[in-house]
């Protein structure tokens, strides 16, 4: 009971606090983040600029609560959000310069949603994108209503909270890993993982000896599954890399080929006829006087001059010999 009557005045004193302040232009936009976050952490506090807004008859997931204040929408005392139309923006072009001015530096979080309703919106996106880099914003784009409803009701809901909310589970498994990995191909299957990795054995066997052929075999498989998955293995992701990979595998089927005609062309030629195989033999013997006289013709090979050669033999002298 002590509990109850405890929450029962903290609510009503929350509550006092916000009327005073809607009666009130004293305090400041740190009073009503404070008091706003501690006593109505799930309404949505939606400033009074922005009654007559399409996109408040598509608020119905969160509750809503007016209250004065520099943003349009309150989410925490630390996130926000301001809304534009594309439509207006170009009537008044210097209305959102002068939000943006307003908000300071009070919040961690500041969304900028811009309805997109004209036809001609590049050059408006453009500014506004280089805008909200500078000044520290989130830009986020709706094109209906309802959209910019949903954005608002998403960013209320999860704030607060962590990324492991949207972040996907992974398991350890690795039989979980594999079908993981090859559901992402398109066309396969959970059912068509299993059985790939139950024919080949391992993931290293799937991608690198798993042929159409084989791949045909298992259970499931179809050809246009068997097609998309070995192209996905095969095919390189960028188009400069398979240019690449075109032209060189193009120029190692010119060299093979020039290869394969120069060894035609080898085996066509007719074998060295006997002459040709006689001169280089009769080149090759010794002369009859390099015979009887070698160290002569050996020193005549070398000393071409006559005048270093050895004088010839008398035949006078000879004769006395004998």
């Amino acid at each position: 009971q002590q509990q109850q009557q405890q929450q029962q005045t903290s609510s009503s004193s929350s509550n006092n606090i916000l009327d005073e302040y809607q009666n009130n232009d004293q305090l400041t936009d740190r009073q009503v983040q404070a008091t706003a976050s501690a006593s109505h952490s799930h309404i949505l506090f939606i400033s009074p600029k922005q009654r007559g807004n399409a996109v408040l008859e598509h608020i119905r997931n969160v509750p809503t609560q007016f209250l004065r204040m520099v943003p349009d929408y309150l989410f925490s005392n630390t996130q926000c959000a301001l809304f534009l139309s594309l439509k207006y923006h170009s009537l008044y072009p210097h209305y959102i310069h002068r939000r943006i001015a307003e908000l300071q530096g009070d919040f961690q979080l500041r969304v900028l949603l811009v309805l997109i309703d004209v036809q001609d919106n590049a050059p408006a996106l453009r500014q506004l994108n280089s805008l909200c880099v500078t000044n520290r914003l989130t830009l986020i784009l709706s094109w209906s209503t309802q959209e910019a409803a949903r954005y608002l009701e998403t960013f209320k809901a999860y704030q607060g909270k962590d990324t492991t909310s949207i972040q996907p589970k992974r398991s350890h498994l690795y039989v979980d890993q594999v079908v993981q990995v090859c559901t992402a191909c398109p066309t396969i299957n959970k059912t068509d993982a299993a059985n790939l990795l139950g024919q080949f054995g391992s993931m290293h066997a799937l991608f690198t000896k798993g042929t159409p052929e084989e791949l045909a075999l298992v259970a499931g498989m179809g050809q246009v599954k068997v097609t998309r998955w070995y192209e996905a293995l095969r095919k390189p992701f960028s188009k400069r890399r398979a240019k690449e990979r075109k032209k060189r595998q193009q120029q190692k089927q010119q060299q093979q080929q020039l290869e394969q005609e120069h060894q035609k062309q080898q085996l066509k030629q007719p074998p060295m006829t006997d002459s040709t195989t006689t001169t280089t033999t009769v080149e090759q013997q010794p002369s009859k006087d390099e015979q009887k006289y070698p160290a002569a013709g050996v020193t005549m090979a070398k000393n071409d001059d006559p005048a270093l050669s050895p004088p010839a033999a008398n035949d006078d002298d000879d004769d006395k010999e004998e």
